[in-house]
């Protein structure tokens, strides 16, 4: 069993959060933030997305969602569809499936063979390319909105916070101990790391699971 960052190719390269790996938001923490959490709020980083948008399409969907404090779902779909379109223009071969809290999963793409890098470059540059102004900036703010409406800086805490939730690790399960399962693949957790809901809390926190040989 292997684990890997989140693998929407183009919202790591755009760097537009931190479920990527990175974090694109500084300075210091507002007043009204949850304790544990160095971001700004969820209303000010829409700002942030709105005034780096690319397209006309982003703008207006974080305008939208500073006038109401949220993403609306029917935007995110509409920002996915739009991204489907260009993807699927470009010849790019992706599959995704829908988690029950309404964000999409990459859970397949063939850009020619695991080990063509020529491929892979290509692929992951017109991902890229594609997302740039319909899904990456839209994607990344409605995952944390979804996943992390507290705004924790960690997301391990992300993860440990929804797992105990949902009833799947035991509840003085810690962040230390999701390192240690982490670094072990989970082979060893007290829970099903294969169980739907185990994958959902994981993946909205910044983790996509993959299981192979």
């Amino acid at each position: 069993m292997e684990f890997r960052p989140r693998t929407l190719a183009a919202a790591a390269a755009l760097c537009v959060a931190v479920l990527s790996g990175c974090n694109a938001f500084g300075g210091d923490d507002p007043a009204g933030n949850a304790a544990g959490n160095s971001e700004p709020s969820l209303v000010e980083q829409y700002k942030q997305m709105r005034d780096e948008a690319t397209s006309d399409f982003e703008r207006e969907v974080f305008e939208r969602a500073i006038k109401k404090g949220e993403i609306a779902p029917e935007d995110y779909e509409e920002a996915f569809n739009k991204y489907m379109e260009c993807a699927e223009g470009a010849g790019l071969d992706e599959t995704y499936t829908k988690l029950p809290n309404g964000i999409y999963k990459l859970v397949k793409w063939d850009a020619g063979g695991a080990d063509d890098e020529k491929a892979n470059q290509e692929h992951f540059e017109k991902s890229a390319e594609c997302a740039d102004g319909t899904i990456a900036r839209i994607e990344a703010m409605y995952q944390q909105q979804v996943g992390n409406p507290e705004q924790f800086d960690d997301p391990r805490k992300v993860a440990v916070q929804c797992l105990i939730e949902a009833g799947i690790a035991p509840a003085d399960y810690t962040e230390e101990q999701f390192d240690k399962d982490f670094e072990s693949a989970f082979e060893d957790a007290d829970f099903d790391v294969t169980d739907p809901k185990a994958e959902e809390c994981l993946h909205t926190a910044g983790y996509s699971l993959s299981v192979g040989d």
